[in-house]
């Protein structure tokens, strides 16, 4: 049996964007002198709850756009499984070598896709059927993988007598396989205020000690304790990014606003899922005339 996660318009897609923010697409432009063709890939993530031994499907879409009537040149479209993995910065790096003996997080061998090449003309879309098939004997936890797109080379004959510049680029499509039962624990585990050269920054960290990706929407509110008690610094809710199984993060974000110098109190939220209850910190900070923070609670 398979529990799939499912969006309103597409199954098993958590969030489906032309354009990864935090996490998530790639996007490439191949020029040329008469105009530039953008190809996109459609979901950016996949994310599939499925018991051992069973399988889901769903579809990935390649689109390549058309600029104009002179776009009209194919390309040949080459699809690849890689995995992946994401630094405390929230980094992402991709990896198109064979899985590592006992790898515990690799999902490649689990993805069967059709076709894997396609030569599409630009206003064209790909649609490529993606089934997720979990070994019987698999344990339970997160595994990860990423659907590659990217052009095959040479794509498009040169002209005699001229030159030209193929910018190579790769779209990526994120795959979350969650083999369940999975635990869950995440916590706000540091908040502080520091000082760049050019902004203030609030910098709060969050630890996944769970078996699955919490995905932060978070917002914080910066209140003066002396002075003008109306006044307040603030960001609403936003995705901030994903916290990995085991894995923690700072989520730095510059201040819309500067600070006068003062006392102050930073109050910090984050939405990290229906499950989980909302993350709370606070913590206080005092500016300098200079605009330097001289004392600081974590």
């Amino acid at each position: 049996m398979s529990s799939p996660r499912r969006d309103e318009a597409l199954p098993l897609v958590r969030a489906a964007a032309l354009v990864i923010i935090a996490v998530a697409l790639a996007l490439f432009v191949w020029l040329r002198p008469a105009a530039a063709g953008v190809v996109s890939i459609m979901p950016s993530t996949i994310e599939a709850t499925v018991e051992p031994g069973g399988d889901v499907t769903t579809t990935v879409r390649v689109h390549y756009g058309k600029d104009g009537p002179e776009d009209t040149q194919p390309i040949r479209v080459l699809v690849t499984t890689e995995g992946w993995d994401m630094d405390d910065s929230g980094r992402l790096s991709f990896d198109d070598g064979e899985p590592l003996p006992g790898a515990t997080t690799d999902a490649r061998d689990w993805i069967v896709f059709s076709p894997g090449e396609a030569e599409i003309r630009p206003g064209e879309t790909l649609t490529m059927r993606v089934s997720i098939v979990v070994p019987e004997d698999a344990s339970r936890g997160e595994y990860r993988a990423a659907l590659i797109a990217q052009p095959r080379l040479p794509y498009r004959e040169q002209r005699p007598g001229t030159r030209r510049l193929d910018l190579l680029c790769r779209l990526a499509s994120i795959v979350y396989v969650k083999v369940p039962p999975l635990a869950d624990s995440v916590e706000l585990d540091g908040l502080r205020i520091a000082r760049t050269e050019s902004a203030f920054r609030v910098v709060p960290r969050l630890l996944n000690g769970g078996e699955t990706t919490v995905r932060v929407f978070d917002s914080f509110e910066i209140l003066p304790l002396d002075g003008d008690p109306v006044w307040s610094c603030r960001r609403d809710s936003e995705e901030s990014g994903v916290v990995l199984p085991g894995r923690s993060r700072e989520f730095a974000e510059n201040l819309p606003c500067d600070l006068p110098a003062g006392t102050y109190s930073l109050l910090y939220r984050a939405d990290v899922g229906a499950e989980h209850p909302v993350l709370e910190g606070e913590t206080s900070f005092v500016v300098s005339p200079e605009g330097t923070i001289v004392a600081a609670g974590e």
